[in-house]
């Protein structure tokens, strides 16, 4: 899933968009133009918007493995090579 603001965040209040994270529920409210990309099967919600309006577009992505566990394992390994970065070997 991907969420994109497009409003201005201080035009509302609430709105903010939770994710919960293993035992953490974190909460995001983007500037105009900003997104997050997060799988749709991690459970989220929109917090109520208590003023104003929430303008933001929604679409999805779909990946070319199938199969969620293959996934994960290139994430991952995508992850460990953005944290060595050069200092990957072989070895």
């Amino acid at each position: 899933s991907c969420t994109v603001w497009l409003a201005d965040p201080a035009t509302f209040e609430g709105g903010e968009l939770a994710i919960v994270l293993g035992n953490q529920s974190l909460a995001f409210k983007g500037d105009p133009g900003d997104a997050i990309v997060y799988p749709s099967t991690t459970l989220h919600e929109v917090v109520p918007v208590r003023s104003g309006q929430r303008l933001v577009s929604i679409t999805f992505i779909e990946s070319l493995i199938p199969d969620m566990h293959q996934r994960m394992q290139v994430y991952e390994l995508n992850e460990v090579a953005a944290l060595e970065g050069t200092r990957m070997s072989w070895e």
